[in-house]
């Protein structure tokens, strides 16, 4: 421990940066509301709770069990719409039940119950008897031996779990379950019958049945040695698996040359005798193509795919296509160099022609359905381009970014990306992006992206995972709000203008400050002034509410995954909505930061969790925001402070447990309120946490510093 630390360790030190006063009115006969509390939550740890009408005398009641006796707990931190309380140290895990007290009146709600938020079946948003699924959300794992799962509809069944995990589960249905319509509920082993999660809709279906027909390619003629062109062999192929509805276009053992792109029918899959075995080569030639393209319905397993000039690898229809989806990618070894085995002359006009196409996709495909497994994806641009993944599973991959290539998660709508490793194969290949970009796009959300390793990201702005995506048409007050009908200002404050000057179905609307702050609703449609929006609100904006219409991001678990030399491992930058950081690594890569900030409109950072994580080597050849002379690396959360809004754009987020080991810091910047720092550990640093002066609402906590000049 070094002598010019100024506090070698602090533990049990408590500050508090205090909203002053009750600037949000509470009507006559109120009764308190709670919006959202923070968990997975244990003994000796602050809960956060938002809602409305939290008075000057409330006080927190709790219960080391549903239904049992209340204490009241410590109040940390209060204001009229957020409490901070402490969870008595001697308690056990458990599900907990907390009151909200004012007076006579209360609001209850339970802690550490399973949020079964989303699942993933083997056909998508679809799951067939025998086979498996996936469910995500947070508290999945409780006491391992009492866990249990159900599916009730016309038959209740019981559903076995081969693996448990905190933040997902993977389930086997029983063969015999009949299709039909369910709802899919989780019991973590805490809580008794208050410990189920609540319903969401799951769907039985039978697989469809695409046609078995093997059409061997050789038997068009195909000679597979390598030295004669074999193009119309296997399209002759390809053609009659169409005229038969679809099939099995099969590659013995051989290497095939290709010279144009193969069009894969629907109902049909290209499967080679082995990855090893068989290989379609795209020789060298004047003008690039797509390698293989379909629309729908097509799968290749077992192959190996070179080409030394293309523009596009594997390429479905996009997933705004509503027909789009039901691909899948299992086996296969990609090696698509366009710049191999040419002079530095053509390799320039290659890279420019290239460049403003990212450097094209090895993988480009989308919508319902989608499965990418172990595969080795090695491209000249983007590694895999996902978009409308509704439903997907992309697992055990590697995947090569080459030169400013990324990969990109577009519009998601429920998808597993883990245990893939991510390279960038290039000194300017990027990371990658969870964003709202493609056309029509308005949300990204319901994402397990678990266990990758993510290193080398040296390109462009070397954002190993971030997320993106600009647009929205209004920040501003509002006239009115009656049941699901929002009436905007006259004079919106429309900050500035990207893609929207409407909303549109689907994007986010956010109470950002005054009556109702921290609700969010989705938007149906908007006519003139008149926004319809999914569900009526708990508490009804009114005119001292400032209110964003954007896109929206949320339910992202990113969860042990292992980050190396980038400038940030992790980082949400524009709307995060209920995300979970729990558990990754970061090594000279920046930390892991929470951004609110403005693109188009106001977009917040809401109820995000940074738990466990480890920053194991805090410097880097950048700083975390690409500064030259290079700061720290951190775990942050900062937020825009616009003087026009009058509203914070990060609200309530919890950074627990996570350990600096050395150059790092944890930080709160700008128009941040309400958070918890605590239980984190930072060692060998300049500094501990920095908070400034613009952050209302923090409780600093319980956090250790070792050899910490400043902590």
């Amino acid at each position: 421990m070094s002598s010019r630390s100024l506090l070698p360790g602090i533990l049990g030190a408590v500050f508090v940066l205090a909203v002053g006063g009750w600037t949000v009115p509470v009507r006559a006969g109120e009764k308190p509301v709670i919006f959202w509390a923070s968990d997975p939550i244990g003994p000796g740890q602050t809960l956060m709770i938002q809602g409305h009408a939290f008075t000057e005398d409330a006080v927190v009641e709790a219960s080391p069990s549903a239904g049992g006796p209340v204490q009241k707990l410590q109040i940390l931190g209060r204001s009229e719409q957020c409490l901070k309380a402490l969870i008595p140290a001697d308690w056990k895990a458990n599900v907990y039940e907390f009151h909200v007290r004012t007076g006579s009146d209360k609001a209850t709600a339970l802690l550490n119950r399973p949020a079964a938020v989303w699942w993933v079946g083997d056909l998508g948003d679809r799951q067939s008897p025998g086979g498996r699924f996936r469910i995500c959300g947070r508290n999945m794992l409780g006491d391992a031996k009492a866990l249990r799962v159900r599916v009730k509809g016309e038959k209740n069944v019981d559903v076995t779990v081969e693996k448990a995990e905190p933040y997902s589960l993977t389930a086997l249905l029983p063969a015999d379950t009949p299709v039909g319509q369910y709802q899919l509920q989780v019991h973590n082993g805490w809580g008794q019958e208050a410990g189920w999660s609540d319903p969401i809709p799951f769907v039985v279906a039978r697989p469809p049945a695409w046609p078995q027909t093997v059409f061997n390619v050789t038997d068009f003629g195909a000679k597979g040695r390598g030295d004669a062109d074999d193009t119309h062999a296997v399209q002759a192929a390809l053609a009659k698996a169409q005229a038969n509805g679809g099939g099995i276009v099969f590659f013995p053992r051989g290497r095939y040359q290709i010279r144009a792109t193969l069009a894969i029918p629907r109902f049909t899959v290209l499967r080679g005798e082995k990855r090893e075995w068989a290989e379609l080569l795209w020789p060298d030639q004047p003008k690039p193509c797509v390698l293989v393209k379909g629309t729908n319905s097509f799968g290749l397993e077992d192959l190996t795919l070179a080409a030394l000039n293309y523009t596009d690898g594997i390429v479905s229809d996009g997933g705004w296509e509503p027909d789009s989806g039901d691909v899948f990618l299992r086996r296969l070894r990609v090696r698509a160099m366009r710049y191999t085995h040419v002079p530095f002359a053509e390799v320039q006009k290659r890279f420019a022609e290239a460049h403003a196409n990212c450097g094209g996709a090895t993988v480009s495909v989308g919508g319902r359905n989608i499965e990418v497994t172990d595969c080795d994806l090695y491209g000249s641009g983007c590694g895999l381009t996902l978009t409308g993944v509704r439903g997907g599973r992309v697992s055990g991959n590697i995947i090569s970014n080459g030169p400013y290539g990324w990969y990109s998660l577009t519009g998601i709508g429920g998808l597993i990306f883990e245990n893939n490793e991510v390279i960038g194969a290039s000194e300017v290949a990027t990371g990658g992006s969870l964003n709202t970009f493609f056309k029509a796009t308005t949300g990204c959300e319901n994402l397990y992206f678990a266990h990758n390793r993510i290193h080398t990201v040296y390109g462009d702005n070397r954002e190993a995972t971030t997320s993106d995506g600009g647009g929205g048409c209004h920040s501003g007050r509002i006239v009115s709000a009656d049941g699901v009908k929002l009436v905007l200002s006259d004079e919106p404050r429309r900050i500035s203008d990207i893609w929207n000057k409407e909303a549109t179905p689907g994007m986010g609307v956010y109470i950002l400050s005054g009556r109702g702050a921290g609700q969010w609703r989705r938007a149906i449609k908007q006519v003139g002034r008149t926004v319809e929006i999914d569900r009526p609100w708990d508490v009804a904006p009114d005119a001292t509410s400032m209110v964003s219409i954007s896109m929206f991001q949320g339910n992202y678990f990113l969860i042990g995954n292992e980050y190396a030399d980038a400038t940030c491992a992790i980082q949400m930058y524009s709307v995060a909505i209920g995300h979970v950081i729990a558990g990754n690594t970061s090594a000279r890569a920046g930390g892991f930061q929470l951004s609110g900030l403005i693109q188009g409109s106001a977009q917040p950072v809401w109820y995000c969790q940074v738990i466990d994580n480890q920053i194991l080597e805090g410097n880097g050849v950048l700083g975390p925001f690409n500064e030259t002379q290079p700061l720290d690396s951190h775990v942050a959360v900062t937020a825009s402070v616009i003087p026009a809004l009058e509203s914070p754009l990060a609200r309530c987020v919890v950074i627990r447990g996570n350990r600096l080991h050395n150059n790092a810091r944890i930080d709160l910047t700008g128009s941040v309120t309400d958070a918890v720092v605590e239980h984190n550990t930072v060692e060998n640093a300049d500094v501990g946490v920095h908070v400034e002066p613009t952050v209302s609402g923090a409780v600093v906590r319980e956090n250790k510093f070792v050899n910490v000049r400043q902590p």
